[in-house]
């Protein structure tokens, strides 16, 4: 499954977390697009209208994203 970020909307992002191999979709992303989904979870995170699952999700993927910039 490729996913294909061209305006990284809520739903490509949510996507991407229920994904469980999401590291290997974001191996094609840049650094700037890895901030631009970084910022937009902090956004969907802040509207915490999803359930706890998905919530949980979101994080750990958030997690990953910020240990990718910081690793680069």
């Amino acid at each position: 499954m490729a996913l294909v970020f061209a305006r990284f909307s809520t739903n490509d992002i949510i996507e991407l977390a229920q994904n469980p191999k999401y590291s290997r979709e974001l191996e094609r992303v840049s650094y700037g697009e890895l901030e631009l989904i970084n910022e937009k979870i902090g956004k969907i995170i802040s509207e915490s209208h999803y359930d706890q699952k998905l919530f949980e999700k979101l994080l750990r993927l958030r997690s990953y994203i910020v240990s990718k910039l910081w690793s680069t």
